[in-house]
């Protein structure tokens, strides 16, 4: 996303007071982190939308973002990027693996998709 075409997509950054256009090795992004929800609704406090008018705003709450960020007078396209679901879930299970290297961790792949680690 960071070289989409010349585009300022939002930056991940939480405990902003005020927004921000910050440019980093010449792509411009928004202080806002829309990763999470508190993030979203952050962003929709500290009106994202009017005041800065990002080219993408990148979240996995659309719902959320569209309905505290966008109105009728504020509109946006929508584009869905999917990856595939073994491998989402090959890396979620590496990345546990190396949150809990430190506690000797022995679980197969079969048992962590079956465990509550594994968000679906």
């Amino acid at each position: 996303m960071r070289t989409c075409h010349a585009l300022s997509p939002c930056l991940l950054v939480t405990h902003v007071q005020q927004l921000t256009s910050i440019v980093l090795n010449d792509h411009r992004y928004v202080n806002v982190d829309t990763s999470a929800r508190a993030g979203v609704l952050r962003a929709a406090n500290l009106r994202l939308i009017p005041t800065v008018k990002p080219d993408v705003v990148a979240t996995p709450f659309f719902r959320l973002a569209a309905s505290s960020l966008f109105t009728s007078s504020l509109t946006a396209r929508l584009f869905t990027i999917i990856r595939h679901p073994l491998d989402r879930a090959v890396a979620s299970y590496e990345q546990y693996l190396q949150q809990n290297s430190d506690q000797n961790v022995v679980m197969t792949l079969d048992e962590y998709i079956d465990s509550p680690e594994f968000v679906q």
